[in-house]
């Protein structure tokens, strides 16, 4: 409740009905107004829970992202490894199938292939080294992380 006065003349000022009046209508106005502050009360909590559940289903689709990135990481890393056996077996190929042309045992065609399924290998595992590359660039893009961009200005000494 609050305490007031309002007249139009200056002996009304001390009237007691005026008080009384001032009075029930400061006590009986936050009953008016209790539905008002009830649903005020509700859609704050309404707000809140729309927050909370927004922040949750933020920090789901982060861990998703992050869970695939380090998925397609290993992925590209296992990747990298057999496409780099390959090469190994491809020049170990090459190294054959040259002693074998230079003995007379094979033909050229032959080592024409060898070379031929080198220089596949080393293209498959340039692909390879990018495509690790980019997954870790992915991973740490969802782990947060940016590019920084160094000024000039530290540059200088």
């Amino acid at each position: 409740a609050s305490f007031g006065l309002q007249a139009d003349r200056a002996d009304e000022f001390f009237d007691i009905s005026q008080w009384i009046r001032n009075l029930a209508a400061g006590l009986t106005a936050p009953i008016f107004d209790g539905g008002r502050l009830r649903n005020n009360v509700r859609a704050a909590e309404a707000r809140y829970a729309q927050a909370g559940a927004a922040y949750a289903r933020s920090v789901l689709t982060a861990y998703g992202e992050v869970e695939v990135a380090l998925l397609r990481h290993g992925q590209e890393r296992d990747r990298l490894d057999f496409v780099g056996s390959q090469l190994e077996e491809a020049t170990s190929s090459v190294d054959l199938q040259s002693r074998r042309f230079a003995a007379g045992v094979a033909g050229y065609t032959d080592y024409l292939d060898a070379l031929r399924a080198r220089l596949l290998a080393e293209t498959n595992l340039t692909q390879a080294r990018r495509d690790f590359a980019l997954a870790r660039l992915s991973v740490h893009r969802a782990l947060g992380g940016g590019w920084v961009v160094p000024s000039e200005a530290t540059d200088t000494p």
